[in-house]
């Protein structure tokens, strides 16, 4: 992901990996023929990417974020740029990540590193401590950055330009990061709302349609339709709709908005459909039948 670019989202096939479908992965290969062994036992990475805990975050599955960047300095003198810089990364956000230790960054220069995982994120200065535990990073250097090295290799010279770059890319990738996440959040709470209320508002009809079969005696039997209207004109609606002007029932606010699919105005269609099921509002008058509307509203809103 270049830092000004826009993210864009891709799904892998089954068995398909990044590499074949983004070419990017070719700094963490070390080749099939290396390999490591200690007491006949083969050493891994030992870094985890399934099965991680869950958590009662929205999002329950690890986002996985990958990018390259390529940089000349063209036109910059090498004393003052250090030379060009390659390298490919990828973070991983995921509502817990385990073990701890691997919460950070983690540059690897040619397949390697001396340093631990750096839980500041090279100095990350934004404030987003919880979602930055929540972030695993590994940064692939295939040219470049070996000068930064300290001496003891296991530290970088913070004002070396190729770090500099390095963390000027890191930094405005993480703020990009964040903000994919939270919109993937928003929207996967959003999609929960939506079913719950759809669920809510499926139980209200069940509820009145139940009731009104049983005391018409006729399974085929459907609720009448409810409206709530600035305007209740009759010549508008079908026979039979029960209309009702929205202010005096549902208040002030709801009139003002005009929410045609609020939870309360549900409510009160389903309420009408029951009351009418068993003729309770027959006999009252338009502003009797207003009233005890508006009072069961502010029952429902005042218990809520």
């Amino acid at each position: 992901m270049a830092t000004k670019a826009a993210a864009q989202s891709f799904e892998l096939a089954e068995r398909e990996t990044i590499l074949e479908t983004r070419s990017i992965g070719h700094g963490a290969s070390v080749g099939d023929d290396f390999a490591v062994y200690f007491d006949d036992l083969r050493l891994a990475r030992p870094l985890k990417f399934t099965d991680l805990p869950n958590t009662t975050h929205a999002v329950r599955k690890p986002i996985l974020f990958v990018g390259s960047c390529s940089e000349e300095f063209k036109g910059i003198p090498h004393e003052l740029s250090a030379g060009p810089l390659e390298f490919e990364a990828y973070l991983i956000w995921t509502p817990k990540v385990v073990p701890t230790e691997h919460q950070g960054v983690l540059a690897r220069v040619h397949g390697s590193s001396g340093t631990p995982f750096d839980p500041t994120f090279m100095r990350y200065q934004v404030s987003e401590q919880t979602r930055l535990k929540q972030i695993t990073c590994e940064i692939f250097v295939t040219r470049g950055l070996e000068a930064a090295l300290n001496i003891d290799r296991e530290s970088f010279n913070f004002a070396h330009p190729h770090v500099v770059y390095l963390t000027q890319w890191l930094h405005a990738t993480l703020r990009r990061v964040a903000t994919e996440q939270k919109r993937i959040a928003a929207e996967i709470r959003a999609d929960r709302r939506e079913s719950a209320e759809a669920e809510a508002r499926a139980a209200l009809s069940n509820v009145a349609l139940k009731a009104w079969r049983e005391e018409s005696d006729d399974p085929g039997a459907e609720p009448p339709r409810v409206v709530f209207a600035e305007h209740p004109d009759e010549s508008l609606f079908e026979p039979g709709t029960y209309r009702f002007r929205r202010k005096p029932i549902l208040g002030e606010e709801s009139a003002r908005a005009k929410v045609a699919d609020s939870t309360t105005e549900k409510q009160m269609q389903a309420l009408v459909q029951l009351l009418a099921a068993f003729d309770v509002l027959e006999h009252l008058s338009e502003q009797q039948q207003e009233r005890l509307l508006a009072g069961i509203r502010e029952i429902l809103e005042a218990s809520a």
